[in-house]
């Protein structure tokens, strides 16, 4: 539906300013993005992002660089998605909303995430957690403090991430953003995983997965799979984890993530043995 709208708003802007198409050409590529139409949307989003740059438009660079650069961190082209992901966030704090620029630190926490950096991931996170903390955004600030969360876990810490998931977690319940509330509910039962506490990290994957039974499928809820099928593995239940971890493969290769296609493919030999 949001396609749909999107496509007869430009059709309507035909006459009016450039300005307001490249708007929702960038809307446009974010729908297909969301819908996994990964290679439609870069390409529609290298268009817009060229006719921005002779435009001048900063702050539709900004925005294009920035989800050319999430497409680029989902497809592991890590260096490209560093390349674009740091050309947005220099656009933005040239002029823009602390979220803006939040939201960009947040993005290449992600990708020093996936490169192993994990000390420049959280050091990315929690300069967006501080910005955003002093803007008083709490919803947006969540989404930070789980980067925050997940850096400390990576580095072995996962007495000190535990608080922060808490924190992100609590900020997230109540907002009717079920996927949001999940993706900290998943990582915070990670770290209960890692601290050997199954009971409580089985409570809070099946919480997730709960959640995001009743939305569109994402890579969210093959990522409480996952969790939940660790947490059965530990719990010495192979047959029910087998069945969570072949659940999380389809999800991932439905959605083309080998990366976390790996770690699962790694998780079903386990349940094997």
């Amino acid at each position: 539906e949001a396609e749909a709208t999107l496509r007869q708003a430009l059709s309507a802007a035909r006459a009016s300013d450039e300005r307001k198409k490249e708007l929702l050409l960038v809307e446009l590529g974010r729908v297909l993005v969301r819908q996994g139409r990964r290679a439609e949307a870069q390409e529609l989003l290298a268009k817009t992002l060229a006719f921005a740059e002779r435009s001048r438009r900063r702050s539709v660079e900004a925005a294009c660089r920035f989800h050319l650069g999430n497409i680029a961190l989902h497809e592991f082209r890590l260096d490209e998605a560093t390349r674009q992901h740091e050309a947005a966030l220099a656009a933005r704090r040239a002029g823009g909303p602390a979220t803006a620029a939040a939201a960009s630190l947040s993005a290449l926490g992600a990708v020093a995430l996936a490169q192993g950096n994990f000390a420049a991931a959280l050091a990315r996170y929690q300069e967006a957690q501080g910005a955003l903390e002093t803007e008083g955004i709490e919803a947006e600030e969540a989404f930070a403090l789980v980067g925050v969360g997940r850096a400390l876990a990576r580095l072995g810490d996962f007495a000190g991430a535990a608080p922060v998931l808490k924190r992100a977690l609590s900020l997230r319940e109540g907002r009717d953003d079920a996927v949001g509330e999940a993706i900290a509910r998943v990582a915070l039962a990670e770290v209960h995983l890692e601290l050997g506490q199954l009971e409580v990290a089985h409570q809070e994957a099946r919480k997730a997965l709960f959640a995001l039974s009743i939305v569109p499928e994402v890579d969210a809820r093959a990522d409480a799979e996952r969790v939940l099928g660790q947490v059965l593995l530990r719990q010495r239940r192979p047959q029910e984890a087998d069945a969570r971890l072949a659940e999380a493969e389809r999800i991932y290769r439905a959605a083309g993530n080998d990366f976390a296609l790996l770690t699962v493919l790694a998780l079903r030999l386990d349940t094997a043995i």
